[in-house]
């Protein structure tokens, strides 16, 4: 694997969207313990959600969100249940491309577009606790199990590594709170906390 993983963008894959402890639902009030009920809308990210993630922070030089992703996601039940505010949310880059990082009551979310061929985003939302610890990432893969393209929330200061099939370790760069990740992973290290494929 090399520091710029393989994106293998023209592979039409199956999109998975992943949820480390919790489950993805659409349409839905509850699935699979999740309880999708809207809730109220935070009006900023809190100050425990700034303290662990600097891209929230006043004064960050990021973007914030296009008026076509605010759309696209308005109704999307998985944001709302976290209380997300589609209005906060921002535009990071990343080596898997772009991610869309939302905050909520107690949680973020975070989304990837979906690969070329699939229609929208991918993402999914994750407590404050597991964000924090690592523990919060989507992605997206071929039929044959390769990741097409991913990113992981990674706080501030925690360092990342990726470990490939064939055991090679290889550190990640990350980029305004996101690492993006693809090819055949085996696990991802977040600040000490191990995300397994």
């Amino acid at each position: 694997m090399t520091k710029r993983t393989k994106f293998i963008a023209s592979l039409v894959g199956v999109v998975a969207v992943v949820a480390i402890g919790g489950g993805v639902a659409v349409g839905a009030d509850q699935w699979g313990g999740v309880d999708l009920t809207p809730q109220p809308a935070v009006q900023a990210a809190s100050s425990d959600l700034q303290e662990s993630f600097s891209v929230f922070r006043p004064g960050a030089k990021v973007a914030n969100a296009s008026a076509e992703f605010k759309k696209e996601l308005a109704d999307e039940p998985l944001l709302l249940s976290h209380g997300g505010n589609i209005d906060r949310a921002v535009v990071v880059s990343s080596e898997s491309g772009k991610a869309w990082l939302v905050p909520g009551k107690d949680s973020i979310c975070v989304y990837q577009a979906n690969p070329p061929g699939e229609y929208g985003y991918g993402g999914t939302c994750g407590s404050l606790t597991q964000a924090k610890s690592g523990q919060t990432a989507t992605w997206s893969m071929s039929k044959d199990g390769e990741i097409l393209g991913g990113v992981a929330l990674v706080p501030d200061g925690a360092a990342v590594s990726a470990t490939d099939a064939s055991g090679s370790k290889e550190a990640l760069t990350v980029e305004d709170n996101v690492v993006g990740f693809s090819g055949s992973l085996k696990t991802l290290d977040i600040g000490g906390s191990n995300l397994k494929f």
